[in-house]
């Protein structure tokens, strides 16, 4: 049986709809203001921490609203971190690629594990440069016959392209790239990376991160996984993130403006971002930490595929 399509809303039924549901409001006409700007079905989204049995307790809408407003400064955080690992790994994929291959190696399928992965990339690598108006394709398409090297093509892709680009290199060219930039294995990076892609896309299109399972998770090392670090929290995903930033001071300056925004909302719990009470610790003791496994993830190069934990 197929049930029915609720019925459209007004501002009032819907502040009525969530006093029925024990949600707090002080003041009616604050909530129609909040729920102006912000579509009611995705406040829901925030009010599912305090829910049980249908019904909320002990919240009013502006704690949610406190909630909502904490999550967006979460987002925009860690957009801005991976916005540069984005732009570092355009760098360096096309730099490795290029100079093994040539400016064009990334047409030829030999070069690549996968040819059916390989004949779809370049399709949509077709289709992005016919439908691309910026200044350095039209130079490409009049002085170089639609001739595109991987420099210039990497700066149309979308950062999961290049996931998935990277995912299908031959193993040897993964792995050299790999321990090249990050000394650590080709595998691990391709999770790491499928992973921040998710983040990033969850970022990008104003998701929620407070209380979120995530689906895509990165494979950790077993020394991780000892110290309670879970690969399907926020907190799973920031822990790699630091794995594949290469600027320290940034880093640090990420872990002082999340401590901040932590602080200064009294009505959240790390738990449900994953958080370890040591969190702190944790992310600033991080480099300590990714040396000791640097050195096991080399050890054996080619043969330890036993350090990764899914």
């Amino acid at each position: 049986m197929v049930n029915d399509i609720k019925l459209p809303t007004t501002y009032t039924q819907q502040i009525d709809i969530l006093i029925s549901r024990n949600i707090i409001i002080n003041d009616k006409s604050f909530a129609i203001e909040i729920l102006k700007n912000i579509n009611y079905y995705r406040m829901i989204g925030y009010m599912l921490t305090y829910k049980s049995n249908d019904k909320y307790e002990n919240i009013t809408i502006e704690n949610i609203y406190k909630l909502y407003n904490f999550d967006k400064k979460l987002r925009n955080l860690i957009f801005s971190l991976v916005e540069n690992i984005e732009i570092s790994f355009r760098a360096q994929i096309s730099y490795f690629f290029s100079n093994k291959y040539g400016a064009l190696g990334y047409l030829e399928s030999n070069n690549f594990k996968n040819k059916k992965y390989h004949q779809d990339m370049v399709k949509k690598i077709n289709t992005l440069t016919d439908r691309s108006r910026e200044k350095f394709i039209e130079h490409h398409k009049d002085k170089y016959n639609n001739r595109y090297p991987m420099w210039v093509i990497v700066e149309l892709m979308s950062f999961g392209d290049l996931s998935k680009l990277f995912n299908n290199l031959l193993d040897e060219d993964k792995n050299q790239l790999s321990k090249e930039y990050y000394l650590i294995k080709g595998e691990y990076i391709s999770s790491w990376l499928h992973s921040i892609c998710n983040i990033r896309n969850i970022c990008a299109h104003h998701g929620r991160l407070y209380n979120r399972e995530l689906k895509i998770s990165p494979q950790l090392f077993k020394n991780d996984k000892k110290i309670g670090i879970d690969n399907r929290t926020l907190f799973g995903n920031i822990y790699v993130i630091k794995k594949l930033l290469k600027n320290n001071v940034e880093w640090k300056d990420f872990v002082k403006k999340l401590e901040d925004i932590i602080n200064n909302n009294d009505i959240i719990d790390i738990k449900y971002l994953g958080f370890l009470e040591n969190w702190k610790e944790l992310l600033n003791n991080e480099e300590i930490k990714i040396k000791r496994n640097i050195e096991k993830s080399n050890e054996g190069f080619d043969s330890n595929e036993d350090e990764i934990e899914n």
